[in-house]
C-alpha cells in the first residue's frame, strides 16, 4: 500500500495538491484539492470501487482542512490534510511523521 502527497512546486499549482491511496499498483482513492472535476467545482475525492463499474467522484470541500487557493501553502496545511484524508480512509496516522520539504527546494 502506498499513501502519498504530490504537489507541483511551480505556482499556481502548489495550492492544488493531490493525495492518493494506491494498493497493489491500482489507484483506489485520490483527493484533489482546489481542482475542479467534471461537475464538481473544487476539492473532491475520486476513485474506483470494486462493487461499481467505472470511476466515481464526490464533493469533499467540507471534509478536510482548507488549503487556500492563493498565497503561500505551508507544510502544516499539507500535513493536516494528509492526516484528515488518512482518517477518512480508515488509515491510522498515529505513527506518521510529517516532514516539510527543505527550504529553497524548487
Amino acid at each position: 500500500m502506498i499513501f502519498w502527497l504530490m504537489t507541483r512546486s511551480s505556482s499556481p499549482r502548489r495550492n492544488k495538491p493531490t493525495f492518493a491511496l494506491i494498493v497493489r499498483g491500482e489507484l483506489c482513492r485520490r483527493l484533489d484539492v482546489n481542482t475542479p472535476h467534471r461537475d464538481l467545482p473544487g476539492t473532491h475525492i475520486q476513485g474506483r470501487n470494486s462493487s461499481q463499474d467505472g470511476e466515481f467522484a464526490e464533493d469533499a470541500s467540507d471534509l478536510f482542512p482548507p488549503i487556500p487557493s492563493t498565497g503561500t501553502v505551508g507544510g502544516e496545511q499539507y500535513g493536516a490534510t494528509f492526516v484528515a484524508f488518512a482518517a477518512h480512509l480508515g488509515i491510522g496516522s498515529g505513527s506518521f511523521e510529517w516532514l516539510d520539504e527543505p527550504e529553497g527546494r524548487p
